[in-house]
């Protein structure tokens, strides 16, 4: 049975006091990073779908590519990945706790990319990778930094 099943039936203020022992607000600056980080993914997206799918043509997915990659220069100093990891890179993914030290987002790095460019896969599932590459380095950047890629970039 499901706690909200089991809470069926009761008066609100014991639900209320139940709550409060089960369910923890966030802090306020965290409810709205997340607002934002969901709000301008969506838009983004719109715009590299806009952008690469519907005036270029350029094929199945390419928006979550296009967008994958300019993110990727965004946070790597327009310098590519291919050709190493600047400052920057490691200064984004040392906001993750569990990446410490710059061996461990490089080997982070490539597993992610990795798991983000691997071949044979069918649309639908290339498509869930490269939106969740996207998601990881759109969700490590902060609001400001997120409104300088946009102006960037739209």
């Amino acid at each position: 049975m499901s706690l909200a099943h089991g809470l069926r039936g009761l008066p609100s203020i014991v639900v209320e006091k139940i709550f409060g022992y089960v369910a923890s607000p966030q802090p306020s600056f965290l409810l709205e990073d997340i607002r934002n980080c969901v709000g301008t993914y969506r838009f983004m997206l719109n715009v590299y779908y806009t952008r690469f799918r519907i005036d270029m043509d350029d094929g199945i997915n390419a928006e979550y590519y296009w967008f994958s990659n300019d993110l990727e220069g965004f946070m790597n100093a327009n310098i590519a990945t291919m050709l190493g990891f600047v400052n920057s890179w490691y200064g984004f993914w040392m906001r993750n706790p569990f990446l410490k030290t710059t061996r461990m987002v490089e080997n982070y790095s490539r597993i992610l990319e990795n798991y983000h460019v691997s071949l044979g896969l069918d649309e639908e599932e290339s498509r869930k990778r490269a939106a969740k590459h996207i998601l990881l380095m759109w969700g490590i950047l902060r609001p400001s930094e997120r409104a300088q890629f946009i102006v960037q970039h739209v």
